[in-house]
């Protein structure tokens, strides 16, 4: 039996516990602002899709840029974007024809000449070597050559039986060759790139604000909003105060304590719930203590992730069977498991690793996810329980988390699954093109990376099945470079009358193909 990831059965998206949930109820669209204020924990990294894929840069640039396809995250299966039919010429051979008449924010026309920019390796590689996140995504492209303005054609290197979810994924996006040129390279480029979507860039100011402003002349119809201000509030309670006093209009990234307080103020509601996107504790394995697997292992068997969703997650998000998600469809092994929680295991692991007491130092941001500091504080406790020597740093940026040496350390980290499928997450991010298997990290994976190889290779669902189960093994028993500690969540609090829903994963779109904003 072969897999077509491009036709796969309709997902049942209920059953991902989206708890709280709500939608905008029509009849109150009419008094809606158009201009929208939202409360964010973060600035965005980056601007341009292919340099960064953390929370905040997807959550916010999501609606600036479309994508040849687009990802239906109620079904799994690519719909048209700014391609409009596409057709498969031979198993590694893909044609897309575009839409016509579609206008850059700068009011340039896209061509299939801006489509090959925008997949090729002076974008994709970014400013220099290392910089960008694109390799993740984009590796199994070998060319793409122009067949008329309006006609595009990809060569994969081999068989890519997720290729078109691929081209409707992260750094997918589009842009203006043109303006590209005209910005004179990278430093001015990446300040105020041009793209397609529904929203263009105005100001962004680190750590103040962001401001994105309607694309007036968006071929997908006129976005609900014509002004959207993110506005950085970095502490949740900041965030849901403001909120209250009618300062917001949306305020995300809230956490389950503030869910009631929120439900019970007057023209206010909670949508969200659980999303495709892992939450995980990360290990430094290429020096250090940690270098010994024994280590690693006995951290997994000592975190009860149960009781960390029961308490301060108050049983609204979920631990997942693995680093996989239902939304895999067929792909999904749903009697996988994360690590047991079983600190007598904990305990003689330590025992044979030989630990004399070395210290482990814990990085952790305090807003970078919901609930961040309040987890990291509890596993913190949990590893003191086996007699791991762990210390608490407390970091501020992304920056500071990576800085050098990574040796004898653990950090949090979230996987985004770009696309619904292992090639989107697990692969994606710690495979040989992932950022853990390069400096500073440098995870030593060579069985992952043959059985990756050989999955992301071919479409044989039985074949797909086995080497999705050999990955999860290697990852979570065998040689973890982290451990799976429960699905993220995200709550966002939000004026009843406005006009837009959350999708179940990290992107959110503010612009017309969300449906819930098509009730104005």
């Amino acid at each position: 039996m072969t897999l077509d990831l491009t036709r796969r059965q309709t997902l049942q998206f209920g059953a991902l516990l989206f708890a709280g949930a709500s939608f905008p109820t029509l009849g109150r669209a009419a008094d809606a602002p158009k201009n929208l204020i939202v409360a964010i924990p973060q600035s965005p990294a980056a601007l341009e899709p292919v340099l960064k894929n953390n929370t905040a840069t997807v959550q916010t640039i999501f609606s600036v840029y479309d994508r040849l396809l687009a990802i239906d995250f109620k079904t799994g299966e690519v719909r048209p974007g700014l391609a409009e039919s596409w057709e498969k010429i031979d198993p590694r051979t893909f044609e897309f024809k575009l839409r016509q008449g579609v206008k850059f924010h700068d009011g340039g026309e896209m061509t299939a000449e801006d489509v090959a920019f925008s997949f090729s390796k002076e974008r994709i590689s970014g400013p220099k070597d290392g910089i960008s996140v694109a390799a993740q995504y984009h590796r199994t492209i070998e060319k793409v050559e122009l067949v008329d303005p309006n006609t595009v054609r990809f060569t994969t290197n081999q068989i890519d039986p997720a290729f078109l979810l691929k081209v409707g994924g992260w750094s997918a996006e589009i842009v203006s060759k043109k303006a590209f040129e005209a910005g004179g390279g990278w430093k001015n480029w990446a300040t105020k790139p041009i793209g397609a979507g529904p929203y263009k860039i105005v100001e962004n100011r680190q750590d103040e604000i962001l401001i994105l402003d309607a694309h007036k002349d968006y071929w997908g119809g006129s976005p609900a909003f014509e002004r959207i201000e993110f506005r950085i509030v970095p502490e949740a309670v900041v965030r849901v105060n403001g909120l209250l006093a009618g300062d917001f209009h949306i305020a995300t990234s809230l956490n389950p304590d503030q869910i009631d307080q929120v439900n019970a103020a007057p023209g206010l509601e909670i949508v969200g719930g659980p999303i495709q996107n892992v939450r995980t504790l990360n290990f430094a394995t290429s020096n250090g203590i940690l270098k010994d697997v024994r280590l690693r292992r006995a951290i997994s068997h000592a975190i009860d992730r149960d009781g960390i969703v029961q308490s301060i997650w108050q049983n609204r998000t979920v631990v997942p069977h693995g680093f996989q998600d239902p939304a895999y469809g067929n792909t999904y092994l749903d009697d996988a498991r994360v690590p047991t929680y079983d600190p007598d295991l904990a305990h003689k692991l330590i025992a044979e690793a030989g630990y004399k007491g070395e210290e482990i130092v814990y990085r952790s941001q305090s807003s970078a996810y919901p609930l961040e500091l309040q987890t990291s504080q509890i596993i913190v406790e949990m590893l003191r329980d086996v007699g791991l020597n762990v210390r608490l740093e407390v970091k501020e940026s992304w920056d500071q988390v990576y800085t050098k040496p990574i040796e004898s350390i653990i950090w949090n980290e979230s996987t985004l699954f770009a696309w619904p499928d292992p090639t989107g997450g697990l692969i994606r991010l710690y495979g040989s093109a992932g950022q853990f298997q390069r400096d500073p990290f440098n995870w030593s994976a060579d069985e992952f990376n043959k059985v990756a190889g050989e999955f992301e290779s071919t479409d044989d669902l039985k074949k797909r099945q086995e080497l999705h189960r050999r990955l999860l093994d290697i990852v979570e028993h065998e040689n973890p470079p982290c451990t799976v500690l429960f699905d993220n969540a995200l709550f966002y609090g939000k004026r009843k009358n406005i006009p837009w829903a959350p999708y179940p994963t990290l992107y959110v779109d503010y612009g017309p193909n969300n449906a819930a904003t098509k009730v104005r």
